[in-house]
């Protein structure tokens, strides 16, 4: 898709309106955005557009993070389900789950944070003080994101609940 292409359907999009969501969620906009432009979804670490652009999506209203990418190969130090078991807590469907923010200067509320080994050009995810859950080469960390997010199409999309009759579907607008 040229960009030409890509501006021309995102018009196409937005002049049809709301759109219901195809996915319920924080998901739903980008996998609907997707499908409507005819991307398939994947999680691969090349751009979605023609292996030159990524496409990242969001509902106005949202306060939901975006993931920029994910690189999770090799990088745990113990079973990542032990980590779950260990650090995690029972979501909204009764399973152990581990999904947190974490930052450099303080811990999160599951004691982990981020740690940068200047020494060894690692970031390594650490509970307490020291023991080291996960570790990214910096390196690598940097060149999947230049790869990944070189050339970045953002859209934003107004929400509204759509009416009973939809059974409260929350339909999609994209803004261009």
């Amino acid at each position: 898709m040229t960009y030409i292409e890509i501006i021309k359907r995102l018009k196409g999009l937005k002049d049809q309106g709301y759109i219901s969501s195809l996915r319920r969620g924080p998901t739903g906009i980008g996998y609907t955005l997707e499908t409507m432009l005819g991307l398939g979804e994947t999680n691969i670490s090349v751009p979605d557009i023609g292996g030159r652009v990524e496409l990242k999506a969001s509902r106005r209203s949202s306060s939901s993070l975006i993931t920029l990418f994910t690189f999770n190969r090799a990088v745990w130090q113990l079973p990542q389900k032990e980590v779950i078991e260990s650090y995690g807590y029972i979501d909204e469907n009764g399973r152990k789950s581990l999904y947190c923010t974490v930052w450099s200067k303080t811990q999160n509320s599951q004691g982990l944070s981020i740690k940068v080994d200047r020494d060894n050009h690692r970031l390594n995810l650490i509970h307490g003080r020291k023991d080291v859950l996960a570790s990214w080469d910096i390196y690598v960390l940097v060149s999947k994101l230049i790869s990944k997010l070189g050339k970045v199409l953002f859209v934003i999309a107004d929400s509204r609940v759509a009416e009973k009759i939809l059974r409260s579907s929350t339909l999609t607008r994209p803004v261009c």
